[in-house]
C-alpha cells in the first residue's frame, strides 16, 4: 500500500517535467509512465489480496462481510439497539423512583417543620 503512494507521488512529480520537454525526448515521459504503472500495479495488488482476505471464513465458517467504505470508527461490539431500550426503561424508572423518594422526604421534613 505504501509503495502505491510513494510510487504514485513520484510520478506527479514527473507530471510538469514530461509535459514541458521536447517531443523527441521520452526520458520524463518514460518515467512518469512506469511511476504510474508501478503505483496502479501495487494498488491493483493491494486490493487483491485486501479482496481475498475478505473471502476467508471465519471461525463459524461463514465467509466475513464487511465493505471497504465503513466509517472510521464505527462501533464494532456493542449491546444491540432492544438492550439500549432496557437500559433506557430501567433509567426512567429509577429517575422516577428517586423524584418520589424526594416529594416524600420534602413532605416529612415539611411536616416536622409545621409541627415544631
Amino acid at each position: 500500500f505504501n509503495i502505491a503512494w510513494v510510487a504514485y507521488a513520484f510520478s506527479i512529480l514527473w507530471a510538469l517535467p514530461s509535459v514541458l520537454e521536447d517531443a523527441g525526448q521520452i526520458g520524463g515521459k518514460l518515467l512518469f509512465a512506469l511511476t504510474q504503472g508501478v503505483a496502479m500495479a501495487a494498488m491493483a495488488g493491494s486490493r487483491f489480496y485486501w479482496e481475498k482476505e475478505q473471502t476467508k471464513p471465519t471461525h463459524a465458517g461463514r465467509p466475513v462481510d464487511r465493505q471497504l467504505g465503513v466509517i472510521v470508527g464505527a462501533p464494532v461490539e456493542g449491546p444491540s439497539t432492544v438492550e439500549l431500550q432496557v437500559q433506557v426503561k430501567d433509567l426512567q424508572q429509577q429517575v422516577r423512583d428517586l423524584i418520589r423518594l424526594q416529594a416524600l422526604q420534602a413532605n416529612a421534613v415539611g411536616g416536622k417543620a409545621a409541627a415544631m
